[in-house]
Protein backbone atom coordinates (compact mmCIF):
# COMPACT_ATOMS: atom_id res chain seq x y z
CA UNK A 1 0.00 0.00 0.00
CA UNK A 2 2.59 2.48 0.96
CA UNK A 3 4.10 2.05 -2.58
CA UNK A 4 1.05 2.68 -4.52
CA UNK A 5 1.02 6.17 -2.27
CA UNK A 6 4.49 6.79 -3.28
CA UNK A 7 3.97 6.12 -6.88
CA UNK A 8 0.41 8.77 -6.38
CA UNK A 9 2.55 11.53 -5.41
CA UNK A 10 5.48 11.13 -7.59
CA UNK A 11 2.44 11.36 -10.40
CA UNK A 12 0.94 13.91 -9.14
CA UNK A 13 4.66 16.36 -8.37
CA UNK A 14 5.35 15.44 -12.03
CA UNK A 15 1.46 16.69 -13.33
CA UNK A 16 1.79 19.91 -11.06
CA UNK A 17 5.38 20.81 -12.42
CA UNK A 18 4.90 20.08 -15.84
CA UNK A 19 2.30 22.68 -15.76
CA UNK A 20 -1.21 20.05 -15.33
CA UNK A 21 -2.64 18.04 -18.42
CA UNK A 22 -4.08 21.09 -20.25
CA UNK A 23 -3.14 21.24 -23.81
CA UNK A 24 -1.06 24.36 -25.14
CA UNK A 25 -1.68 26.00 -28.84
CA UNK A 26 -0.24 28.89 -30.40
CA UNK A 27 -2.88 31.76 -30.31
CA UNK A 28 -2.59 34.60 -32.73
CA UNK A 29 -4.31 36.10 -35.90
CA UNK A 30 -2.69 38.19 -38.54
CA UNK A 31 -4.41 39.74 -41.80
CA UNK A 32 -2.83 41.25 -44.67
CA UNK A 33 -4.69 44.14 -44.40
CA UNK A 34 -3.17 44.98 -40.86
CA UNK A 35 -0.36 42.90 -41.05
CA UNK A 36 0.13 43.01 -37.42
CA UNK A 37 1.46 39.80 -35.77
CA UNK A 38 3.98 38.60 -38.66
CA UNK A 39 4.92 35.71 -36.08
CA UNK A 40 1.74 34.48 -36.73
CA UNK A 41 1.85 33.47 -40.62
CA UNK A 42 5.06 31.24 -39.61
CA UNK A 43 5.44 30.40 -36.13
CA UNK A 44 8.48 31.55 -34.36
CA UNK A 45 9.10 29.37 -31.31
CA UNK A 46 9.49 31.63 -28.25
CA UNK A 47 8.12 34.96 -29.98
CA UNK A 48 4.46 33.73 -31.60
CA UNK A 49 2.48 33.72 -28.39
CA UNK A 50 0.80 30.45 -27.04
CA UNK A 51 -2.12 29.50 -24.70
CA UNK A 52 -3.13 27.37 -22.44
CA UNK A 53 -6.52 26.06 -23.13
CA UNK A 54 -9.10 25.70 -20.82
CA UNK A 55 -11.10 22.54 -19.96
CA UNK A 56 -13.58 22.39 -22.96
CA UNK A 57 -10.80 23.12 -25.31
CA UNK A 58 -9.65 19.34 -26.72
CA UNK A 59 -7.26 20.77 -29.87
CA UNK A 60 -5.57 23.08 -31.98
CA UNK A 61 -6.62 24.83 -34.85
CA UNK A 62 -4.81 26.47 -37.74
CA UNK A 63 -7.28 28.17 -40.30
CA UNK A 64 -5.66 30.04 -43.20
CA UNK A 65 -7.86 32.25 -45.94
CA UNK A 66 -6.04 32.01 -49.00
CA UNK A 67 -6.64 34.30 -52.10
CA UNK A 68 -4.27 33.68 -55.38
CA UNK A 69 -2.37 31.01 -53.37
CA UNK A 70 -1.16 33.44 -50.80
CA UNK A 71 -2.41 33.68 -47.25
CA UNK A 72 -4.51 36.19 -46.69
CA UNK A 73 -5.60 35.62 -43.15
CA UNK A 74 -3.96 33.23 -40.52
CA UNK A 75 -5.97 32.20 -37.01
CA UNK A 76 -4.26 29.68 -34.77
CA UNK A 77 -6.22 28.90 -31.54
CA UNK A 78 -7.84 26.42 -28.82
CA UNK A 79 -10.59 25.21 -29.93
CA UNK A 80 -13.45 22.64 -28.55
CA UNK A 81 -15.20 22.18 -32.05
CA UNK A 82 -12.32 22.52 -34.60
CA UNK A 83 -13.81 20.95 -38.54
CA UNK A 84 -10.94 19.75 -40.33
CA UNK A 85 -11.39 21.10 -44.10
CA UNK A 86 -9.74 22.06 -47.18
CA UNK A 87 -11.77 24.40 -49.40
CA UNK A 88 -9.05 25.89 -51.73
CA UNK A 89 -9.50 26.01 -54.97
CA UNK A 90 -7.46 27.13 -57.66
CA UNK A 91 -5.22 28.87 -54.73
CA UNK A 92 -8.53 30.68 -52.97
CA UNK A 93 -10.57 29.38 -50.16
CA UNK A 94 -10.14 28.47 -46.78
CA UNK A 95 -8.28 25.34 -45.47
CA UNK A 96 -8.56 24.27 -41.57
CA UNK A 97 -5.88 22.35 -39.88
CA UNK A 98 -7.31 20.44 -36.06
CA UNK A 99 -4.24 18.41 -34.28
CA UNK A 100 -3.93 17.04 -30.37
CA UNK A 101 -0.67 17.63 -29.34
CA UNK A 102 0.87 19.86 -27.23
CA UNK A 103 1.67 23.44 -29.97
CA UNK A 104 1.02 21.01 -33.00
CA UNK A 105 -0.83 23.98 -34.81
CA UNK A 106 3.01 25.41 -35.52
CA UNK A 107 2.87 24.49 -39.80
CA UNK A 108 3.88 26.88 -41.81
CA UNK A 109 0.45 28.37 -42.84
CA UNK A 110 2.28 29.43 -46.26
CA UNK A 111 4.09 25.68 -47.04
CA UNK A 112 1.30 23.99 -45.73
CA UNK A 113 -1.42 24.80 -48.50
CA UNK A 114 0.69 25.88 -51.08
CA UNK A 115 2.39 22.17 -51.66
CA UNK A 116 -1.45 21.08 -51.91
CA UNK A 117 -2.59 23.85 -54.34
CA UNK A 118 0.46 23.96 -56.65
CA UNK A 119 -0.49 19.58 -57.07
CA UNK A 120 -4.34 21.14 -57.64
CA UNK A 121 -3.02 23.63 -60.23
CA UNK A 122 -0.02 20.97 -61.94
CA UNK A 123 -3.29 18.35 -61.78
CA UNK A 124 -5.62 20.91 -63.67
CA UNK A 125 -2.96 22.47 -65.97
CA UNK A 126 -2.04 18.79 -66.92
CA UNK A 127 -5.72 17.58 -67.65
CA UNK A 128 -6.08 20.70 -69.88
CA UNK A 129 -2.71 19.67 -71.87
CA UNK A 130 -3.89 15.97 -72.49
CA UNK A 131 -7.64 17.20 -73.10
CA UNK A 132 -6.54 19.86 -76.42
Amino acid sequence: MERITRWSALFLILVFASGGLALTCYSCSWDVVTGRDENCVSVVPGQTETEECDGSDDECELSVVYALYKPTNVQRKCSNSCQESNHVYLGNGVETKCCDTHLCNSQDSATGVALSTSVVAMTTVTTMLLSM
